[in-house]
């Protein structure tokens, strides 16, 4: 059965000659896809010490190569990389810790209302995460095209977010550490979902990541702006400043004065 656009947002139309084009397109890259990749049982992680500098994702007979895969265009950037997930591996300790855990906390997510990660594979000196493609882009890209979103919209994203971080701190017990507009993908179905679990800290675990200032300066919530430990209510807090912008179409806070505090 085909989905509705929950959000009931208007999309540019195409031709009906482009759409059966792109349809042929889409199910051709869908059954390559399908080929490529492997259920999340059928997978595992290694990691594999090379002059203690090169982290190695495997999945069971399975060799992906970057050939596999045709990068159509560069989707933006994020915190810990492009979109298309092409991170370049280096000798900095700090960094080989936070790719592994992005990876593990990838490889455990599931749950509809976070990107979904399909497979990760290392080739020539590059660790390629291979994510949910969601057509409709960041809830930011949206929002400056749109402009002010109404309370019905509002209400469903709220919903849908808060079910995301719901999930991140009782499931995964970790705090995002970045929420934001530009963290929020959505696609033609309407569905809002969390992204870029880069930089996101464990709640409880041996390394003590609730101190550490990371993240969007103007959606950080006091207490991590002046450098004091947090927890998982500064999502929220977070949460709270993108409910505000998509309402308003426009940030609550001076960025001048946040730099100032």
């Amino acid at each position: 059965m085909e989905k509705k656009n929950k959000l009931n947002l208007q999309f540019q139309t195409v031709s009906e000659n482009q759409k059966r084009t792109e349809e042929s397109v889409d199910i051709d890259l869908l059954n390559r896809f399908k080929e490529l990749t492997l259920e999340k049982s059928q997978c595992y992680t290694e990691y594999v010490s090379q002059d203690k500098k090169i982290i190695k994702i495997m999945q069971k007979n399975v060799d992906f190569k970057l050939e596999d895969f045709e990068i159509l265009n560069e989707l933006g950037k994020g915190t810990s990389g492009k979109v298309s997930k092409e991170i370049k591996l280096n000798n900095d300790e700090h960094f080989q810790k936070q790719l592994i855990w992005e990876i593990k906390t990838l490889f455990s997510c599931n749950s509809q209302y976070i990107v979904q990660y399909y497979c990760a594979f290392y080739y020539e000196g590059t660790l390629n995460i291979i994510l949910e493609y969601m057509d409709q882009g960041t809830l930011d890209s949206i929002l400056k095209k749109a402009g002010k979103v109404n309370e019905t919209i509002i209400k469903y994203v709220t919903y849908q977010i808060l079910k995301g971080i719901q999930y991140l701190h009782k499931e995964l017990k970790i705090i995002h550490r970045d929420i934001k507009p530009g963290n929020v993908l959505v696609n033609s179905q309407g569905e809002i979902k969390i992204s870029d679990l880069g930089i996101c800290g464990q709640v409880n675990g041996t390394l003590d990541q609730k101190n550490t200032f990371v993240g969007t300066t103007i959606y950080m919530s006091p207490e991590r702006l002046a450098g004091e430990s947090y927890t998982i209510k500064t999502d929220i807090w977070s949460l709270g400043l993108l409910l505000i912008e998509i309402s308003e179409a426009k940030h609550p806070i001076d960025i001048n004065q946040t730099l100032i505090l």
